[in-house]
């Protein structure tokens, strides 16, 4: 679709800027196709291309942090609280 808007500009635009046609066109069909190239990059940001988002790295870095957390609270949660029974967390 991008081709054929920029086989078709020039009709467009010669009527106002004559022979700045030529240079404009130049100009705005560069624009689109990188416009183009960047919303064909952005429809797939999954994958292992260097452009793409690292899921692996973020999916690690999410464990380690919810193993830490769990550590963290299993630390805390080992002693028995003087409000309960016992160390299982059932209320009096």
């Amino acid at each position: 679709s991008s081709v054929i808007w920029c086989g078709a500009i020039p009709f467009v635009l010669m009527p106002t800027l004559q022979i700045a046609t030529i240079p404009m066109c130049g100009m705005l069909s560069f624009f689109v196709s990188k416009i183009d190239e960047i919303s064909a990059e952005l429809q797939n940001p999954f994958g292992y291309d260097i452009s793409d988002i690292g899921m692996g790295a973020i999916n690690g870095r999410l464990q380690r942090e919810v193993a830490q957390s769990v550590l963290i609270y299993n630390h805390y949660d080992a002693s028995p609280l003087p409000w309960t029974v016992s160390g299982a967390g059932n209320a009096m």
